[in-house]
């Protein structure tokens, strides 16, 4: 089969479409043939090096849509021909608030969904969304799971509360977005690209705010009609996310799930004062996967696809990634 594999750790440039062993369905496995399979910030820093325990050669990759294609013996809940969508981890235990010992993401060391081909055991598969395309589905898996767990089993969201979505243009931000809109909440989003804010406002945000002057809890606390929002979710950290916990109301909860600048900056006093609760969350459990799925196919919702490349432009999609430009997911169409 085709895939794309990474050899070395020189960037975008170093990673080639080529043939890779064909997997086989083993007892209680599933061989999927992918139609379609989504970029995450963890397959560029593979490409980097900036990712631990890196076993090259490797098919990255953790989101993927296709169809079922062969079944192993024992199997009896899928067939050929079944549209499906990828729970993009394994191993995550019996406990819903932290994996197991052993947990892992999809793709890399296991092979992962950026080839024509994936084998996966029946935990992992999920019947895809009935009203997206492949595309659309494979933009779900690991920013839907992330998102899901932050705003809703985490965050625990309510109707008509104030959300706040910093650095909205990322897969997992746009999906939060759409996830508290979908629940009856409102939503300020925050970007230093006034391009993306505008995105963010097609998307449904209620209010949005350009960040690059600096200081900027002051206008969402103001759009907020004084209270601050009850609700942030943040990926950015370092020294903004004091302005986050401005940002955020008495008895607000605060859900992090990254840190792309570096380690927060905290005013301790205000979370105090405040009774702020700050949580901490990576991907999700099976259960929250199988509850997001149920949200998007009840209240129709469809992610934020940027740009759909030929899986023979996976250079191309690594660097656009790398630029950051993206609103929504960077999807591979699998020929």
């Amino acid at each position: 089969m085709r895939a794309a594999v990474i050899s070395d750790k020189s960037g975008p440039a170093g990673v080639a479409v080529k043939e890779w062993p064909d997997p086989q369905a083993g007892p209680g496995e599933v061989l999927v043939r992918l139609r379609a399979a989504a970029l995450n910030r963890r397959d560029y820093f593979i490409t980097v090096g900036l990712y631990p325990r890196i076993a090259l050669p490797c098919v990255a990759g953790s989101d993927g849509a296709g169809e079922v294609l062969a079944v192993g013996e024992g199997v009896t809940r899928w067939k050929a021909g079944d549209r499906v969508v990828i729970l993009p981890e394994i191993g995550w235990g019996d406990r819903e608030a932290f994996p197991a010992d052993g947990f892992r993401i999809l793709g890399m060391p296991d092979q992962g969904t950026f080839a024509e081909h994936i084998v996966v055991g029946t935990d992992c598969l999920y019947p895809m969304p009935a009203h997206l395309d492949f595309e659309h589905a494979a933009a779900l898996p690991l920013a839907g799971l992330t998102a899901y767990r932050a705003v809703v089993s985490k965050g625990a969201v309510s109707a008509d509360e104030w959300v706040l979505a910093t650095g909205i243009g990322g897969g997992v931000q746009t999906l939060a977005l759409q996830f508290a809109k979908a629940l009856g909440a409102k939503v300020v989003a925050t970007s230093r690209s006034d391009a993306k804010l505008e995105r963010a406002k097609q998307l449904g945000a209620d209010a949005v705010f350009n960040i690059s002057a600096g200081e900027w809890s002051k206008a969402v606390r103001e759009a907020t009609g004084g209270a601050g929002v009850a609700l942030a979710v943040d990926s950015v950290g370092g020294e903004t996310f004091a302005e986050v916990v401005k940002a955020t109301g008495n008895a607000g909860r605060i859900v992090c799930y990254g840190a792309t600048l570096g380690n927060w900056t905290v005013p301790a006093a205000l979370v105090f004062f405040r009774q702020i609760r700050i949580e901490g969350t990576t991907m999700g459990s099976p259960r929250d996967f199988a509850q997001m799925l149920r949200l998007v196919e009840r209240e129709k919702i469809v992610p934020a696809v940027d740009h759909v490349f030929p899986l023979e432009q996976i250079g191309d999609a690594l660097g656009l990634m790398e630029r950051s430009e993206q609103f929504g997911k960077i999807v591979l169409r699998i020929a």
